[in-house]
């Protein structure tokens, strides 16, 4: 499996995060001069830059990337969030929704997800300032099903 994502703060971070401290390939792309809300995206990331600085080109340079796009809110998408619901359903990538508020089975539905036969996941949601609290809410669920994907493939 490869993890695509965007670098922005929040959800984004959080699954690159979980991502490398599980040893899952990363790719993706991210603005010109790597940027965040939060400054520069570090360089620990291994994302391409796009020739513009546009979000809305990043992220629909992701979802054409994607085999899978996995959305994971607290309560209901941003507008950059909705975007990339927009844009998988257009493109008809396979797509799941998971709102943590309203579920108690999260880590379970994200497990399901990402262990699907499809190669590469993009797993978007909200940036911390419009989500407050999101990269702490998801970090532990997506290291978790990251590290129980791994060991399920490891012979």
């Amino acid at each position: 499996m490869i993890l695509i994502s965007g670098g922005q703060t929040g959800l984004d971070r959080a699954a690159m995060d979980a991502a490398l401290e599980a040893g899952i390939s990363l790719k993706g792309y991210c603005p010109k001069g790597r940027m965040a809300e939060d400054g520069t995206i570090d360089l620990k990331y291994p994302l391409t830059e796009i020739h513009s600085d546009s979000y809305n080109k990043r992220t629909r340079r992701n979802v054409v990337l994607a085999d899978l796009v996995l959305i994971i809110v607290m309560s209901k998408p941003d507008a950059g969030t909705a975007l990339t619901i927009r844009l998988a359903k257009k493109l008809q990538k396979p797509l799941k929704i998971v709102v943590l508020e309203q579920n108690n089975k999260a880590e379970e539905e994200i497990l399901e997800s990402i262990k699907t036969p499809c190669r590469k996941i993009l797993i978007a949601g909200p940036r911390e300032s419009n989500e407050a609290g999101i990269y702490s809410q998801t970090f532990p669920l997506l290291l978790q099903s990251f590290r129980a994907l791994t060991k399920r493939s490891r012979p």
